[in-house]
Order: C-alpha cells, then structure tokens, then sequence
C-alpha cells in the first residue's frame, strides 16, 4: 500500500474519535482499533491509517501525554480512584507539562510578576479506575486572549476513556490580582499543545 502525507487544517480529539478536517474539506473520522473512514474523496484516493498511528501523529503534535497508576493512596475505602484524586492528578500532568516547556510554576510563582490560578473546573466520569491500574492522562489546551482551558482525557491501559476533566486558568497580576493578558512565554508554551 502507498502512503501519503496530507496536510490538514485542523484535527479534533475526543477519544475515541478523531476528526481531521483536510484543506481542501474533507474530512478523515477515525475510531479507535478501526480503519480511518473517510467522508468525502480525498483526490480521489483513499488512505488507509489505523487509529493508533494517526493517534502517534497527533499525539507527537497537539497533545501532552503523562502516564502514571492509581496509588493506594488516591483510592477510595472500595479501591477506586477517588473522584476529586483526578484533579490532582490533572494537576500534576500540568505541572509536568509547564516544566517540560521551559515555564514551570515554581519559576513562575518565585521570580514572575503574574500567577496563573485555576478560576473554573468541571470534570465527567465516564468509567471507574481501580488501585494499581495505569492511566494516561492527554493534556491540550485552547488559549484565550487572558486565559486558558485545560482539557484533560484520563484512558485505561487499553485506552477506554475514564474520564474528561477541563480546568480554566486565568492569567493575574502578582501584587493586584487583576487580569492581564498572558504572558507572551506561557501563550508559547500552550500553544505546543492547543
């Protein structure tokens, strides 16, 4: 089978769906452990791509990937990740991402003149996860002019989703608390993974 590269316009993600919107209008639906479907000719060829490598590509491109277990302590008398453990996991994959770019909250909290608080959060639950059991959690983001939402998919090891939770930041002066834009690093850094 020939493959070919396509450029495309915009890619969504809600696992288990991805949606690839190409230039010229077409669109590609992907479902996990299926073919790719495709809505529309794409020149009048069709590729042939498995979720899981169109997932690699997009993965490598808009989305930061952190993997961990459910601890004992996290869990609940019943052995499930208690439900507000996800936000603090959530958290944490943030945290790993702001270092990973270069803008760790430490650095941010310490030496700025801005702090980044979390000014709304929601979460839906879709499957319990158990004590032991390993859990990646998806980050992305949608940057706004003076904040940002957090997106975080939490999967099982075969990549059920368990859970959606999203995070609103919002970007503040230090020594006011007022709103400012963001600032010109941070907006950087999100966008690796917007």
């Amino acid at each position: 089978m020939r493959r070919q590269r396509v450029p495309f316009l915009k890619i969504y993600i809600r696992l288990p769906f991805v949606l690839l919107h190409h230039l010229d209008g077409q669109r590609l639906v992907f479902s996990y452990n299926e073919r790719a479907r495709v809505e529309g000719p794409l020149n009048n060829e069709w590729i042939e791509w498995t979720f899981d490598t169109i997932m690699n590509t997009v993965r490598d491109s808009v989305m930061f990937e952190t993997q961990t277990d459910v601890k004992l302590h996290d869990s609940d008398a019943a052995g499930l990740l208690f439900f507000a453990h996800y936000f603090k996991m959530a958290h944490a994959a943030y945290e790993s991402f702001m270092k990973s770019v270069g803008c760790g909250l430490h650095r941010i909290i310490e030496k700025s003149d801005f702090l980044l608080p979390i000014v709304h959060a929601e979460a839906d639950y879709k499957k319990s996860l158990s004590y032991g059991e390993e859990v990646t959690i998806f980050s992305r983001a949608e940057v706004r002019e003076s904040s940002f939402l957090l997106v975080y998919t939490f999967t099982d090891a075969e990549g059920n989703v368990a859970a959606e939770l999203k995070t609103v930041h919002v970007s503040v002066e230090k020594e006011t608390g007022k709103k400012i834009p963001l600032p010109e690093e941070v907006r950087t850094a999100l966008l690796t993974m917007s």
